[in-house]
């Protein structure tokens, strides 16, 4: 499996509401998305962004803790898993393991300019990847939003 990890390049500090664009964009086209988050704070406030950053939009999803067998849910909130279940796209709210990453063909990952350590950080998992000769892109969330799927 040909893996690509995007790099959505953030200049201002609204990671929250790309994710909820990013999965509506997956949902509405059919994909199954996990959402993989630090802790359960993190957790909860996705999981209450998603039912309330717009009046229009309705995405069934689901805060599991802890993933241990596929749900019927289409996108699910998780802190923890160890296998690819049958999801098609993994959106690292926070960093995964590169063993967990592997198992995806298309993995979000964020650029966060706004703030000076987690842009370094992603640096360094850019160059990783880099290394392992993984397909990589880097988009401003506007341009990767009008792109296609």
């Amino acid at each position: 499996m040909e893996q690509e990890v995007v790099f959505i390049v953030l200049s201002l500090d609204n990671k929250s509401r790309v994710i909820c664009d990013l999965t509506e964009k997956y949902y509405n086209s059919g994909k199954h998305v996990i959402l993989y988050v630090e802790n359960e704070r993190q957790a909860d406030d996705l999981d209450k962004m998603l039912w309330t950053w717009k009046q229009s939009s309705f995405i069934p999803h689901i805060n599991l803790p802890n993933l241990t067998a596929p749900t019927e849910e289409p996108v699910v909130i998780t802190q923890s898993f160890h296998e690819n279940m049958g999801y098609d796209i993994l959106i690292q709210v926070t960093p995964v393991q590169d063993e967990i990453r592997k198992q995806f063909p298309l993995v979000i990952d964020f650029a966060e300019k706004y703030d000076v350590n987690a842009l370094q950080r992603s640096r360094d998992r850019y160059r990783k990847l880099q290394q392992e000769h993984v397909k990589l892109k880097s988009m401003q969330a506007g341009e990767f939003m009008h792109a296609s799927i």
